[in-house]
């Protein structure tokens, strides 16, 4: 998991909002939904989980809001994303992290979470592509 700050973000047609994020590493730009554009503010931190598998990123988490960057239609896809997330063995606790990430967004949502993790990552995406 990355942490990573905010540089700018501006609301494009009211569709949706372009984000540039700072890490140590350089400066990226995300296009996500305007859904969210009262949550990027300059300044904010902003956390990025990795794939261990290629390094693309998977979830982007602020504000205990989380919208992933990979697609999760189903329960495969999510079982695929949890897989490919570094857990205790790889010495990690981003794992950890995630679930709990999806726990709180599941909460500020107002949704009804399962015993599932995969089934309420799968509500989650739903939600978020409203």
């Amino acid at each position: 998991m990355e942490k990573c700050k905010i540089e700018s973000s501006f609301c494009v047609a009211n569709q949706f909002v372009h984000v540039k994020v700072a890490n140590k590493a350089g400066a990226f730009v995300l296009s996500l939904p305007a859904k969210f554009a009262s949550v990027f503010g300059r300044g904010d931190r902003i956390d990025v989980f990795d794939s261990k598998v290629d390094g693309k990123h998977i979830a982007y988490r602020i504000k205990n809001q989380l919208l992933f960057s990979v697609p999760i239609l189903n329960e495969r896809g999510a079982e695929k994303a949890l897989k490919e997330i570094s857990g205790f063995r790889d010495f990690s606790m981003d794992k950890l992290f995630l679930k709990y990430s999806v726990l709180m967004a599941i909460q500020n949502n107002a949704i009804r979470p399962s015993l599932s993790m995969t089934a309420n990552m799968v509500k989650l995406a739903k939600e978020n592509q409203r």
